[in-house]
């Protein structure tokens, strides 16, 4: 499957990966459309463990409500009661069960889809002038009435204080080809398995690190 992985290191690095057939390249920032969203998840590492050769998560949840049922640890029946959900259960006083989005996107010629999983402070990082975290993002093209899948989107990486994240704007409409181009990809079996549950809880396991978050603009 075509992957955009994102990368923050220690000493300041900050890259997009961008994988996928015939394609292997490291950029700093990244247009592309978005094709569809699964819902917002919830993710413990707590160590993790290896099952089958992969590092995996304790517990995760594909709704944000209740551990998902194959979650080798489950820490609570509900999300809201959970221990790891308390502020200062994870480092630097955060919570340790952390929230992603998982978008089904394509970067211009618009020709494949591409997994893209944006995590929790991507999700909430504070946005800027013209620059905005995934949840503001969708707010404001919902308030100007464009559709997040006619709109090419720019996505770079932002420094708040201590914290960097991925931050998103507006570029400019798809042209009619270019619209054309992307209806086919929308139901692509692609993108339609990456904004799947199932696919959705495998990438759980991504080690690289909201109650609401990027909702796909069908209207």
């Amino acid at each position: 499957m075509n992957v955009i992985r994102t990368k923050i290191t220690q000493d300041g690095e900050r890259n997009f990966y961008v994988d996928g057939e015939g394609v292997s390249k490291c950029v700093t920032s990244l247009d592309f459309v978005v094709l569809g969203a699964a819902p917002v998840a919830r993710t413990y590492w707590g160590g993790g463990y290896r099952h089958k050769g992969a590092h995996r998560p304790k517990c995760g949840s594909l709704d944000t409500v209740r551990p998902h049922p194959a979650s080798l640890v489950k820490q609570a029946t509900r999300c809201i009661d959970c221990p790891q959900n308390i502020q200062g259960s994870g480092v630097g006083n955060t919570k340790a069960c952390k929230f992603s989005q998982t978008l089904a996107v394509s970067p211009p010629p618009f020709d494949e889809p591409f997994h893209f999983k944006v995590y929790g402070v991507s999700l909430f990082i504070k946005s800027g002038e013209g620059e905005f975290n995934l949840r503001g993002y969708t707010k404001y093209l919902n308030e100007n009435g464009e559709r997040s899948d006619s709109i090419l989107t720019h996505a770079f990486f932002t420094q708040r204080r201590r914290t960097s994240g991925v931050v998103f704007k507006p570029v400019r409409p798809l042209t009619e080809d270019e619209r054309e181009a992307v209806d086919k990809l929308q139901t692509h079996e692609t993108t339609e398995h990456i904004i799947a549950s199932k696919t959705h809880a495998d990438s759980v396991g991504s080690r690289f690190g909201v109650e609401d978050g990027f909702i796909f603009n069908l209207t």
